[in-house]
């Protein structure tokens, strides 16, 4: 999956990985942040033991790029989890996410907004099937 998953109003997408990177490194992440083409990359590999990471969430990669009126935060890597590491990571990225609105009410007075752009998820989540007729050869039904 490569869609959009958080949203940010008046936060720039450099002040808005920089908060990335805080929380990782918070966490036990050892984070780069690299600007290339128009877009920047959080690169994050975890450096010291947490109990809380599930061992596929070991190595993170995010981009962030401006929208008008702020910036985007997608979540590249990693894209498959197992199934049993999945309740741990969904726990760490809604930690995340948390963590960023948070941080953009406090830092901004309430002037910076963060919030979960429509229909997001972690990558690892299979996107939603359709719920139109199955292909049986017979018409939809109306």
């Amino acid at each position: 999956m490569n869609a959009e998953w958080l949203k940010a109003q008046g936060l720039g997408r450099e002040r808005f990985a920089a908060h990335v990177q805080s929380y990782l490194v918070e966490i036990g992440y050892r984070c780069d942040v690299v600007d290339r083409e128009g877009a920047t990359e959080v690169l994050a590999r975890i450096g010291r033991m947490n109990p809380a990471i599930p061992p596929g969430l070991a190595a993170l990669r995010f981009r962030l790029v401006p929208t008008s009126g702020g910036s985007a935060l997608f979540w590249e890597a990693p894209t498959e989890i197992d199934a049993a590491q999945r309740a741990p990571a969904d726990r760490v990225a809604k930690e995340l996410e948390q963590y960023l609105l948070r941080v953009a009410l406090t830092e901004s007075h309430g002037t910076a907004k963060v919030r979960t752009a429509p229909g997001a998820r972690p990558p690892w989540h299979p996107a939603p099937t359709s719920t139109g007729a199955a292909d049986d050869g017979a018409p939809a039904p109306l």
